[in-house]
Formats: C-alpha cells, structure tokens, sequence
C-alpha cells in the first residue's frame, strides 16, 4: 500500500531550487569575491609560491615577502609567451620582457614587502630574482574560465607614458595606487621622500644629471619595472611629505635614452 506524500510548501520549493541552482553552478559562487591571494616568500637563492592552486584569470592578488633576505632584491613577475621558456635569461630584465610580459615587480627586504593585485591571463607565470645569477625562481599558472572576483578599489591613479607622467597632485598615505603603463616601452615607478633641506627644482636637476641620490631622501619602489600596458592595484604605505617620482630604468642598449631624460620626472605630495 502506498501513502500519499504531503504537499511541499511554496516557502520548501524556493529553498530548494535555491539549493539546486548553487550545486549545479559552483563556479557562480566566486564571482564578486576579492581576488585571490598568492603568497610569495623570497630568500637568498630560492622563491618559494604559496595559494597559486588551481588560478582562473582575473584579478590576482600578488603579496611578496623578503623576510628571510640577507640583503635588498629586486623580483620581476613575467608573464610567459606560450612556448617560451624563461630559466636561460631568468636574470636579465630586458631579456625577460622578450619572453612576455613583466606585469609586476618589487624591491623586496627584511623589512619590506610588497602587495599589488593584477589581471592575470591564462598563461604561465615566472617569478624571478634579478638581482644577481644565483636568483632564486618559481613559476604559477593560470588556466580556465575568468574567475569573476573582483578588483580592489583604487584610492589614487598614476598614470606612465613614454614621456612622462599623469598623476594627482596629492597622494594618500595608505591606500591603493592604481599604477598603469600606457606608454610603448617598459617603465618603473620610484618615489623619493624630499628631506627638507632639498627642493624639488634641486632633486629634478640632480636625477636628470644623473648624480648620487643621496640627498633626495628615502626611495620607495611603487612599481618594479612592467611592460606596455600592465597594470598595477599597489598596496602603498608612504610617509607624509613631499615626494620626487622619477622612471630609474635605462634601456641596456647603446641608443637607450634613460626614462629620465624622457621627462618621467614630477612632484606631489603625500597628505
């Protein structure tokens, strides 16, 4: 004998097509996060790469981290053309930006570390110490459909062109820089914080003139040196003052003009 089931209420339906809806498309349930963290922990010799399993494209949050450094390092994030292989040229930037796309870099220390969220693709990533040929390296990949998380809000724009810069006349003292090259050539960003015994008429004609920095205070790297069209959402945490931004980077060819003599040389503040 068989007995007659109770009527489902509308309330118990709409619970469970809810239900059914969220197994049947997991993937929704990401959109609209915030990006993904990966962790990269860089040492004397040796990256090491934590939280890059299973990367979708989209925004991709990017925290390195030197605390087991003995010295100062310089990282570039390359983002590798499909086939190419970076391990031969992994300590030579120009050489590097010939094998993808730098879509990100730091001067890491003991100290200092360094947070920017990128739009990462679907390709094979290589982090790569160029400071010196005992580099260390480490590689992540990104692959599937676009994730859906979302990208930081950014608290300020800094804008780079191949001859000079757009950017507010003020800056926050923590927050988030949206840093973008628009320009045709690899650029990298650096603030200097102006002691007051330097002014900024000093400390333009002293970057141009190619003298020792000495004098032009505490340098922050807000943007190791990145390819045409990468952006950078950067975590800043910058000291009240007045600030020279200056593009250190001199191509390594015998008709290189150094960004400086571009004109990638302004002032602002830091309120």
């Amino acid at each position: 004998m068989t007995r007659s089931s109770s009527p489902i209420s509308p309330r118990r339906l709409a619970t469970l097509a809810a239900l059914a809806a969220a197994l049947l498309v997991p993937a929704a349930a990401h959109a609209g996060q915030s990006a993904p963290t990966v962790e990269v922990g860089v040492a004397d010799g040796a990256i090491t790469v934590a939280g890059a399993d299973h990367l979708r494209p989209g925004p991709v949050r990017l925290h390195l981290s030197g605390e087991a450094l003995s010295e100062p390092r310089t990282v570039a994030v390359v983002e590798l053309e499909p086939g190419e292989n970076a391990s031969s040229v992994q300590h030579d930037l120009d050489r590097l930006a010939r094998s993808g796309r730098l879509v990100a870099g730091a001067n890491l220390s003991a100290e200092h570390d360094y947070a920017t969220t990128i739009t990462a693709r679907a390709r094979e990533h290589v982090i790569v110490d160029v400071t010196a040929p005992d580099g260390g390296e480490a590689r992540f990949a990104v692959a599937g459909e676009t994730s859906g998380a979302r990208l930081p809000k950014s608290d300020a724009a800094i804008r780079i062109g191949d001859k000079g810069f757009e950017l507010p006349p003020a800056l926050p003292s923590d927050g988030v820089l949206r840093i973008a090259n628009r320009g045709e050539l690899p650029h990298q960003l650096t603030a200097f914080r102006l002691p007051a015994s330097t002014s900024v008429a000093e400390a333009r004609r002293q970057v141009i003139r190619g003298g020792s920095f000495a004098r032009l205070g505490t340098a922050t790297v807000l943007s190791g040196l990145v390819s045409p069209g990468a952006v950078n959402r950067v975590e800043a945490r910058l000291r009240r003052g007045r600030y020279l931004v200056v593009s250190l980077y001199a191509p390594l060819t015998r008709s290189g003009r150094p960004d400086v003599l571009r004109g990638l040389v302004a002032s602002t503040r830091v309120r």
